[in-house]
């Protein structure tokens, strides 16, 4: 990790962390020692499978990822194992 800054608890009891300046969410499964992308991941950027600066972090209702991507001035909403997200 390199500048984590928001963190959440899935419904699984999986960690998340936003890894701020690596532009990407990472998910740590219970008892894991590795983690996993679980949003962004694709370099630092503006499109929507890209991350700049992620800071807080949410779980909606329906088991979604909603990340403040700061430097994007955006909320964006990624669902489970999908590899872009929308605002």
């Amino acid at each position: 990790l390199n500048g984590p800054h928001g963190l959440a608890i899935d419904r699984d009891g999986g960690l998340l962390v936003a890894d701020s300046c690596n532009a990407r969410v990472m998910r740590w499964a219970p008892g894991a020692t590795e983690g996993i992308v679980v949003a962004g991941g694709q370099g630092e950027g503006s499109s929507m499978g890209q991350l700049n600066g992620p800071r807080g972090l949410a779980i909606d209702r329906d088991g979604g990822l909603l990340v403040a991507d700061s430097c994007n001035a955006r909320v964006m909403r990624w669902a489970p194992g999908a590899t872009e997200g929308i605002v």
